[in-house]
């Protein structure tokens, strides 16, 4: 099972925990997820403050169907879409630690086997937030919300830059998440029930702190073992 978000307001807000991460600090940051409309502005995760907009690292989906990364005033775009024919993909972008920074957009299509891993146009600058505030499935002022459209199965991030090959091994892998480097905040969003709340894999207080909306996914979703090396659909 996984999450769905469909309406404005919907959103799985959680503590800040150990996700208080600032500029450059944020390298890595990847999802299952699947779309069901196209050409839909939508947050899979976001991190920074509840009251500006313009003070957030923030990965989404935008109308045009490319990945976006936004760090503060600043994005940058992946050059490959996700749509609704893709499926359950993994999505990810990764950066490195200079200013302004690569960003590298990821793509993995259960469905057919295959990736896709290619630099945004542009480079993007560090953004210093207040990481006072969390959410998964949409922007953290749920008043303004854009909530992705669609299921949302696991998400997490590093402040670690991943390569082409460690992300590879994430659709895979529980284990991999939590290697080259333990994920600064992890949430695998399979409940029987939205009254069960999201907790942080990684023990790092980033729990559940409201949940708005959302329902439970009558979609098969990826589904694996920790430590198995192959992906069994469910």
């Amino acid at each position: 099972m996984a999450r769905s978000f469909t309406s404005t307001t919907d959103k799985v807000a959680c503590a800040i925990g150990a996700c208080g991460l600032q500029g450059g600090a944020l390298q890595t940051m990847a999802a299952i997820m699947r779309r069901t409309s196209n050409g839909v502005l939508g947050v899979i995760f976001y991190v920074g403050s509840a009251t500006s907009g313009d003070a957030r690292s923030q990965f989404a989906v935008l109308t045009t169907n490319n990945l976006q990364l936004r760090l503060g005033n600043g994005t940058a775009s992946s050059t490959f879409t996700v749509t609704v024919s893709d499926g359950w993909v993994l999505a990810a972008v990764t950066k490195n630690d200079v200013n302004p920074a690569t960003v590298r957009f990821h793509k993995y299509v259960y469905t057919t086997n295959t990736w896709t891993h290619a630099d945004s146009a542009s480079m993007l600058g560090d953004s210093t937030h207040p990481s006072n505030s969390l959410a998964i499935g949409n922007w953290s002022d749920a008043s303004l919300g854009f909530p992705l459209p669609g299921d949302i199965d696991m998400a997490g991030i590093w402040n670690y830059n991943m390569s082409d090959a460690q992300v590879e091994s994430l659709p895979f892998d529980l284990a991999a998440w939590y290697a080259p480097a333990v994920p600064r905040g992890m949430w695998r969003l399979d409940q029987d029930s939205t009254s069960q709340k999201v907790i942080d894999m990684t023990g790092g207080g980033a729990n559940q702190s409201l949940v708005t909306g959302t329902a439970v996914s009558t979609a098969s979703t990826p589904m694996w073992t920790p430590g198995a090396p192959l992906m069994a659909m469910a």
